[in-house]
């Protein structure tokens, strides 16, 4: 299993979405900082405010999914517009 980091829980297309909701549990809620760019909290964990945003969020459509960006990053935006 490859290493995680902070930054493949921040990648918006992970299909890991228990890690993200332990993350925020742990940075916010327990005050276990895992990230530098954000200070631990404690009790700072509004679980229905929470369990709404991921309701919300499994209701979205990915539109990246499935796109590579380097086959298409040499074409010229108006030419990826008409395709």
């Amino acid at each position: 299993m490859a290493e995680r980091t902070e930054g493949d829980l921040a990648d918006p297309t992970t299909r890991d979405r228990l890690a993200i909701l332990l993350l925020a549990v742990m940075q916010f809620h327990l005050g276990i900082e895992i990230t530098p760019v954000a200070p631990s909290e404690v009790g700072f964990f509004d679980v229905p405010k929470v369990m709404r945003a991921l309701a919300l969020g499994a209701r979205c459509v990915d539109l990246l999914e499935g796109w590579r960006i380097w086959p298409d990053a040499a074409r010229l935006l108006d030419e990826l517009r008409r395709d």
